[in-house]
């Protein structure tokens, strides 16, 4: 190989080399720096309702079931409850916001239908946890009712695949089971 051909080998090079890492520029201008930070307005959002009644009274005598839907943590929390009164729903709501604030999660807004009663508001104020109350049936504010749905479909899907000989009577021992598959899909 000639000092020639070496010479426009190393040119080509150098060239590629300034393509690859071109040289840093001197600006004389100030220079701007921009930072994004994620502001999240639903953090600490909270949405619950109720399930209809299941067709069957379960053997310890629970009728329904009880979702919390958490946003910041993605999580659908479900309960099944023995009836709809006041002291019912305030012991599973007690529950579940020191469930979720043992882990971190403290509720500081709950939506839920407008049929909340002065017991479940009061214990908000003694959380100290907002509260905005929907129509019942506006689906789209109520995160909690697609929560149900999204629930509702893998815990039928969880019984449709239980044994033929399996007691409906014993539905409400699969509610654990089914929330915790759903929170970890």
């Amino acid at each position: 190989m000639t000092t020639k051909d070496l010479l426009k080998r190393r040119l080509a090079e150098l060239e590629m080399e300034k393509d690859f890492h071109p040289p840093l520029e001197k600006e004389d201008h100030n220079q701007l720096f921009v930072c994004t930070g994620k502001l999240d307005p639903k953090g600490g959002t909270i949405c619950t309702d109720l399930t209809g009644s299941f067709p069957v009274c379960s053997l310890d005598r629970m009728v329904s079931v009880f979702i919390l839907y958490d946003w910041t943590s993605n999580a659908i929390l479900a309960e099944p409850i023995e009836n709809a009164k006041e002291a019912t729903i305030v012991r599973v709501f007690k529950e579940k916001v020191e469930y979720l604030a043992k882990r971190g999660f403290k509720p500081k807004f709950n939506i839920m239908d407008n049929v909340a009663s002065k017991a479940v508001q009061k214990f908000l104020e003694e959380e100290d946890i907002k509260l905005q109350l929907v129509e019942p049936h506006n689906h789209r504010v109520n995160a909690a009712e697609q929560a149900i749905q999204t629930f509702k479909n893998l815990f039928i899907g969880g019984i449709s695949v239980c044994d033929n000989d399996f007691p409906t009577i014993l539905w409400s021992k699969l509610i654990r089971q089914c929330q915790d598959a759903c929170n970890l899909l």
